[in-house]
């Protein structure tokens, strides 16, 4: 039996720089290439450690890069990765790829500041040529690769959101990316075939150590206050710095002034509506009649979502997430029952107690219902390398 190699670049046991390096029947694969944003700027995955015995001796032996999906933290440091791997074929969705360009630039670039123009103008051309590179793959569609075959599926979270399933003869690894199991303004959630199992799951678990986290602390769960105050006649900023969280409170809000919520003008953050506006491009529906860009005076009675709150708006911290809850994760690798669990993209725990609740809640569950082989977990660390 072949084994898998795998070892967390960035994105282990934090949340940003997700890049995970993975050998499977021959090939140097890397499961996205994202940046974390900091107080202090961008820090990038470390590649140090797949270039030591006895992996790689240069990144131009990387044979393929998946993208899961458009977020920064999964996106962002693609144009210098791509430049070093030289070789490597890049795959992602269609949308992910049309969305890649905006993320990659007009996103990342509001976090570097005094950059000189020769260093602006090599970042858009490594982000052209990146984007370029990029061959589109839909959702169920089946890439035959040397040594495996690879298919994507659908993960919700946002849209072209995509999990991948990589078959070599005798092994198979699943990685997630981010997903979602549920519905949301903008996806319709994960969607597995029935019967699909794979021998390692690399699980991207932001709340795989939050057992406490439950609905009530997703969207819909705070969207109660701000209907009292629009019935009140206050005028209310719905405080958000992430733009896809902005795009699922513009739906959420269409949506329901369509049945029966307070019927206000939404005014939306420019960046907020640049992201609306490549949406729409993709015929992907989000801006209605009521919704404007957010400029100059903004009338009393009205919504307004973004960064900054107008004068006099009473503001709402719309703090929510689009990631699966901890009993989610947990139930995605019951379905799957995997030799081994590896969990990334992991928030801190908010007690000791709960740092290993996954892996004890599933082994105890896994043992009495009776089954023999027990799902390895494993809670991957930056830089270090696993044998799966």
């Amino acid at each position: 039996m072949n084994e898998i190699q795998f070892i967390a670049l960035g994105g282990g046991q934090e949340v940003g720089a997700s890049c995970y390096f993975l050998t499977l029947n021959g090939s140097h694969i890397l499961l996205d290439c994202g940046k974390k944003i900091t107080p202090n700027g961008l820090t990038a995955p470390n590649l140090f450690p797949v270039l030591q015995p006895p992996f790689l001796e240069s990144l131009s032996q990387i044979h393929q890069i998946f993208i899961s999906h458009s977020h920064y933290d999964h996106l962002g440091d693609l144009p210098s990765i791509a430049s070093q791997c030289v070789n490597a074929a890049l795959y992602a969705t269609p949308i992910t790829k049309a969305l890649a360009r905006y993320v990659l630039w007009d996103v990342g670039g509001r976090y570097i500041q005094g950059v000189p123009p020769a260093k602006k103008e090599q970042d858009e051309i490594l982000t052209a040529a990146a984007v370029d590179r990029i061959i589109p793959v839909g959702f169920c569609q089946t890439l035959t690769l040397p040594g495996y075959k690879a298919t994507f599926y659908e993960a919700g979270h946002i849209p072209g959101a995509s999990m991948i399933h990589l078959r070599a003869p005798d092994r198979s690894v699943l990685y997630t990316g981010d997903f979602s199991c549920g519905e949301t303004a903008l996806t319709s959630g994960c969607a597995l075939p029935r019967g699909l199992k794979a021998d390692v799951l690399i699980v991207c678990g932001l709340h795989a150590k939050h057992p406490e986290f439950s609905y009530s602390k997703r969207l819909p769960g705070q969207t109660r206050s701000l209907e009292a105050l629009l019935r009140q006649g206050k005028s209310v900023h719905l405080r958000t710095s992430q733009l896809t969280k902005g795009l699922e409170l513009l739906m959420m809000i269409n949506q329901a002034m369509e049945k029966g919520f307070p019927k206000r003008n939404v005014y939306i953050d420019e960046s907020i509506l640049s992201l609306a506006e490549k949406m729409e491009s993709l015929h992907i529906p989000v801006l209605r009649e009521g919704n404007y860009r957010a400029g100059g005076q903004i009338p009393p009675h009205s919504i307004c979502i973004g960064k900054r709150a107008p004068f006099g708006f009473y503001t709402i911290p719309m703090d929510f997430s689009l990631h699966p809850t901890f009993q989610e994760v947990k139930e995605l690798i019951k379905h799957i029952n995997p030799t081994t669990a590896v969990i990334v993209h992991a928030g801190p725990s908010y007690s000791l107690i709960y740092e290993k609740a996954l892996e004890t809640a599933l082994l105890a569950e896994q043992a009495q219902s009776g089954q023999e082989t027990l799902t390895r977990v494993i809670y991957a660390e930056n830089g270090r390398g696993y044998v799966l």
